[in-house]
């Protein structure tokens, strides 16, 4: 069966299903009281051949190779180890097509250099250029299992799993390559990197006796729940949470301490992929960072979605929902939240300011100009702001943006009043100072 081209999108319902058959057939025969390993292994690599990315076809078709062609006796296990000098030499991996080709041409250099390390870790540098990452992991670990001693495939598989974001893992294989060889630099900063110091918990242990002593008692779980987010213990903090879920049942505050559990976690990951990034000059390192901030900020909004579902008469988390819709470029969504909050006196100025901006980025200037009109003159008093914005700041943005939208609309009375408003409150306020000097030469 022809495998698909590299370049090809998906492949059809009927190819995949000729994969399929040929396993079924692969597994009835392996079966068998004298299973036919050469057809069982010409089986499994058609299917590995079409499809190299996945880690079913490959395990079976290494578990194959093994029963087929065992290890030798312990005499001759180092000269196999070295391998064929009849092998051909390994190719250069330059690009995505070349890594490709090399992998569908795995099954037959694997059929006598299955238990061959080097090998095996070369295919594993092809999958990662293929961007075939559990495939990768795989060979990595089989090339473990033939020599648990090479210090080489620790690294290469720790390093794998750290580009991939699964630092948990990654991390005792770092500590494990390590102790192999202790004087590595590379092998230091990664521990380093993945493991940094804590703030020493002082009262935890009180904590837990507190929750011993009163355990259907639900403030106390939750100041355990957070004194353990605040030292990283995030697996520790769901066990707690779990207790407390069973102990005191449906409780909207274990369901946010939850929800904050994920975001302190997303957090962490963030951290650590921005962290290994300085240290790690490939370029997926600094690709795994900015995924990692896009899959926290999706998780916020979808928070933020759940709690103004539970609480609607909660305003300001409309306006923090809408400051992340606006950041994702959602506008639309963020202008349904904001026309919400707007309502409430409390929150209206925050919300004409925001109502704004995002007017502003869908070129609707002479509608921001006005949302801004309105938030500077906003007279309600101010409520308390997520992340410690205060009232003030919320009124003189809106003054900063209505006097910058003004002049670009060549306005220039109403936009040098608001910039003389903004510097009579605060004299550095951004560049309030250089854009009044520019409109009027003062």
């Amino acid at each position: 069966m022809p495998a698909p081209s590299p370049t090809s999108p998906l492949e059809s319902p009927d190819w995949r299903r000729g994969l399929q058959q040929r396993l079924e057939l692969a597994q009835r025969l392996a079966g068998a009281e004298r299973p036919d390993f050469p057809r069982i292994h010409e089986l499994l690599a058609e299917c590995l051949r079409g499809d190299p990315g996945s880690t079913l076809y490959l395990g079976r078709f290494l578990a194959n190779l093994r029963r087929w062609n065992p290890p030798p006796t312990r005499d001759g296990w180092f000269a196999w180890l070295r391998g064929s000098p009849d092998a051909p030499p390994l190719p250069p991996l330059d690009s995505a097509e070349s890594a490709l080709a090399l992998l569908r041409q795995g099954p037959e250099r694997l059929k006598t250099g299955h238990a061959d390390p080097k090998l095996l870790c070369h295919l594993a540098a092809a999958c990662e250029l293929a961007d075939l990452p559990e495939t990768e992991l795989a060979y990595l670990r089989a090339a473990l299992e033939v020599d648990s001693a090479d210090i080489a495939t620790w690294k290469q598989l720790a390093l794998a799993l750290t580009r991939q974001g699964r630092f948990d893992e990654a991390l005792p294989l770092w500590r494990q390559a390590s102790e192999l060889a202790p004087g590595d630099p590379a092998l230091r900063q990664a521990l380093s990197d993945l493991n940094p110091a804590e703030p020493a918990p002082t009262n935890i242990a009180d904590l837990h006796r507190a929750v011993a002593a009163d355990p259907t008692n639900a403030p106390r779980h939750l100041a355990l729940v957070e004194a353990l987010l605040a030292a990283a213990r995030f697996g520790e903090a769901e066990n707690c949470l779990l207790a407390a879920q069973g102990a005191c049942g449906s409780d909207f505050r274990l369901l946010a301490a939850r929800e904050e559990l994920q975001l302190a976690r997303a957090r962490r990951q963030i951290e650590l992929a921005r962290r290994r990034a300085k240290s790690d000059p490939h370029p997926r390192a600094g690709e795994l960072a900015e995924h990692l901030e896009a899959e926290h900020h999706r998780l916020a909004i979808e928070i933020l979605h759940l709690r103004c579902e539970r609480l609607p008469g909660e305003m300001g988390l409309r306006v923090e929902l809408a400051k992340l819709l606006k950041q994702a470029g959602n506008f639309s969504g963020a202008i349904q939240r904001l026309e919400e909050a707007r309502r409430d006196p409390a929150w209206a100025a925050a919300a004409l300011l925001e109502l704004g901006e995002c007017w502003q980025h869908l070129r609707q200037y002479a509608k921001a100009l006005e949302f801004y009109r309105q938030a500077a003159a906003n007279p309600s008093p101010p409520a308390p702001l997520p992340e410690g914005e205060r009232g003030t700041e919320t009124h003189l943005a809106a003054l900063y943006r209505l006097g910058v939208l003004a002049a670009a609309m060549n306005r220039p009375d109403e936009a040098a009043s608001a910039l003389r408003m903004v510097i009579d409150r605060d004299a550095d306020y951004k560049d309030a100072k250089t854009r009044l000097r520019q409109l009027t030469g003062e």
